[in-house]
């Protein structure tokens, strides 16, 4: 497994399709993971789709919240895998679920490297969707993560229609660097927050004017904001194809190999 400069371990996260729904997530260390920014991420999606969070998931059916959210948080990162689920009602068009974890957990080990993940699940049709999506830089700076993605809703629907043809679309992880010196290998999205560090050890300024991406944001952090395509990335769309393939090839140093 190849390491760079400022990384001694790097912990690969596998990519999961999520049957109509489209995925917003972000990573953060785990002490930047606190119950003031699970209460922050809440908001800001109920505002997203004007749909309040109502349910919580305790071990596997959603019961209807009977305590306030800090007192959630607290009672799931004292559970054994440390993983917050709280969820809208269970109908409607923009039923979405929220999920926070610190300290994560694989195959029943803790990582040696501890850090926090967020993530957000809505329906690909749902009309809160462009909303939620639309505030991944809120969730990237309120979390202060190194890395942060958003699907598009025709994401996994154009992937998976490419399987086993000329056109196919590889997903390879990248090696995105965190602050306190080691890395995840994540997948890119649509659109991708990419923390100072990040961005400066991936050389993404100059990868992004290579592959010709739609847009490139310097935050006022050091932060990067890459959007690949201006509408919604669909793999079936060949200009769509030759940014999101041309931008992979620049940053093939940086790949994992598994």
């Amino acid at each position: 497994m190849n390491a760079g400069p400022f990384e001694s371990r790097v912990f690969v996260i596998p990519r999961v399709q999520w049957p109509g729904s489209i995925e917003i997530c972000g990573y953060c260390t785990a002490a930047q993971m606190t119950v003031d920014l699970v209460a922050q991420i809440v908001t800001q999606t109920e505002r997203a789709t004007e749909e309040q969070v109502s349910h919580t998931l305790r071990k596997t059916f959603p019961q209807p919240m009977q305590a306030s959210i800090h007192e959630e948080v607290v009672w799931a990162w004292e559970s054994p895998n440390r993983i917050l689920t709280l969820m809208t009602k269970l109908s409607g068009p923009n039923r979405v679920s929220i999920s926070a974890s610190s300290h994560p957990f694989k195959s029943g080990y803790r990582y040696p490297a501890d850090w926090g993940e967020f993530r957000i699940l809505i329906g690909r049709a749902a009309p809160g969707a462009s909303p939620v999506i639309e505030r991944l830089q809120t969730y990237a700076e309120l979390s202060g993560a190194f890395f942060a993605r958003a699907e598009s809703p025709a994401w996994w629907e154009s992937y998976t229609s490419l399987k086993g043809t000329a056109d196919e679309i590889a997903l390879p992880s990248l090696r995105v660097a965190s602050e306190p010196g080691w890395a995840l290998g994540l997948t890119l999205g649509w659109i991708n927050y990419f923390g100072p560090r990040a961005a400066t050890e991936l050389g993404l300024d100059a990868a992004a004017r290579a592959a010709d991406v739609h847009k490139l944001e310097v935050m006022p952090n050091g932060g990067r904001l890459l959007s690949i395509t201006a509408e919604p990335l669909d793999f079936r769309d060949e200009t769509h194809r030759l940014r999101y393939n041309g931008l992979l090839r620049e940053l093939a140093s940086h790949e994992i190999e598994q």
